[in-house]
């Protein structure tokens, strides 16, 4: 014990820097434990739209212009809130949420959790990972109404 309190003394950033990433994996394994949306590759996300489930793209306008799984709704992540009364017919169903890597729909997919929507996912990569497998897109805009 003497020589651990000696080397955290002699080095103390070190140390600090291993207790904030011991910290900060220990509340990702948490985390993980405790979300309630999975993860879906896009071939699961195939899978599961095979079986009847919806998709939302939570990118802004402009990027699902560009390209959009085929049958998505685009709901911007900032509009995700005003729609979701119109997507509670969809509670039981299974939802794939999609953005561009994947950073923005875990943050829509706990939105969606919260609100009582049992069979959430998050599409892994997101839309980079969907065309990376050369899987389908539809160029155009066809956004849920907003309004």
């Amino acid at each position: 014990m003497d020589r651990l309190i000696e080397f955290i003394t002699h080095h103390l950033y070190l140390s600090i820097a291993a207790m904030v990433l011991i910290i900060l994996i220990v509340q990702n394994l948490v985390e993980d434990v405790l979300r309630k949306y999975q993860p879906a590759t896009p071939i699961n996300a195939v899978t599961l739209m095979n079986q009847g489930a919806t998709v939302i793209d939570v990118r802004d306008s402009a990027e699902y212009a560009k390209g959009h799984i085929e049958g998505s709704l685009g709901i911007p992540l900032d509009k995700l809130d005003k729609q979701l009364e119109q997507l509670t017919a969809d509670k039981d169903k299974p939802i794939i949420v999609a953005c561009n890597m994947g950073s923005r729909s875990p943050t829509a997919c706990k939105k969606l959790a919260q609100q009582g929507f049992k069979d959430v996912y998050t599409l892994k990569g997101g839309m980079q990972a969907w065309e990376e497998e050369n899987f389908p897109i539809k160029k155009g805009k066809k956004e849920k109404n907003t309004d």
